[in-house]
């Protein structure tokens, strides 16, 4: 298959053919393995992490950045079921740590 298609189109293309084509049939008429296709699939999940990266991002911003992936976790698990993980590996990726303060030395 090389680079002629992109993943978000192959995907999206099975999906208007999947009534007709099975997913074994689809990859052989595109010379792909069914596990790419599976993980092409998969990553295909990005509006609901984006939706989540906007939400920790709101929170951060609204706290001042002094809250931590633990107590941001503890406010969003209020609304959604989400895994303290997931929070700090978003926290992490783009840079919403808490700012730590400075203890002066007297």
């Amino acid at each position: 298959m090389g680079k002629e298609v992109k993943k978000e189109a192959f995907v999206s293309i099975y999906d208007t053919v999947k009534d007709t084509v099975s997913i074994s049939t689809f990859c052989q008429m595109f010379e792909l393995a069914r596990s790419t296709f599976y993980r092409w699939k998969k990553q295909d999940h990005q509006p609901k992490q984006q939706v989540l990266i906007d939400l920790i991002s709101s929170l951060c911003e609204s706290h001042q950045y002094t809250y931590g992936y633990r107590k941001i976790t503890a406010l969003l698990q209020k609304e959604m079921n989400i895994n303290h993980k997931t929070v700090q590996r978003i926290m992490q990726t783009y840079g919403l740590q808490c700012r730590v303060k400075v203890k002066k030395r007297k």
